[in-house]
């Protein structure tokens, strides 16, 4: 039988009162909050199955779901392309014949921006594609790539996080220990 979201947010705040001293208050406050948060994602999980479907009820030319920091979506005009592009270079995008289908004219290149992501599948934008995303569509990363023709290589999250992931490995020497500990 599947827990009540209650029931998992006490059981969440539970394991943390093993490593954490919670006032009453504190406890209350963090039942709440987790709650809320469960509620939330909840409510993202059904609207995330759903997705498919609605992506197909807003057909190219007229106005594209848009979700915002927050999570909600809003209407994007129809003058502006998936993923905040100019109608020039949406119009000279190669659309995958998957994007096509749902009509978001952007070909796979264009869809790893340097702020966000957007899945070829619904054209929502995200910083990063997930396989917990991908797999909404049924897909797997690998065979998302293959798919809309991406090297195998290419990761799927915006330019801006994979920079800062490479910067950060340099300035802990990940390469140099890498390298020691193939020679052991």
């Amino acid at each position: 039988m599947a827990k009540s979201l209650v029931e998992m947010a006490v059981e969440i705040v539970s394991a943390q009162l093993l490593h954490l001293a919670m006032t009453q208050q504190q406890l209350v406050d963090a039942i709440r909050s987790t709650f809320n948060l469960l509620s939330e994602l909840h409510e993202t999980e059904i609207i995330r199955q759903s997705l498919p479907q609605r992506a197909r009820e807003f057909p190219a030319g007229k106005a594209q779901p848009v979700s915002t920091p927050e999570g909600e979506e809003r209407a994007r005009p129809a003058e502006e392309g998936p993923g905040g592009l100019s109608k020039t270079a949406v119009e000279t995008a190669q659309p995958t014949a998957a994007a096509e289908a749902e009509g978001l004219p952007i070909s796979p290149e264009e869809s790893i921006q340097q702020n966000k992501v957007i899945c070829l599948e619904c054209g929502r934008e995200f910083k990063q594609l997930t396989h917990l995303h991908l797999r909404t569509h049924g897909l797997t990363p690998r065979e998302y790539k293959k798919k809309h023709g991406l090297r195998l290589t290419q990761p799927l999250t915006a330019r801006s996080i994979s920079e800062r992931r490479s910067q950060r490995a340099r300035e802990i020497g990940l390469a140099e220990r890498a390298r020691e500990a193939r020679r052991r």
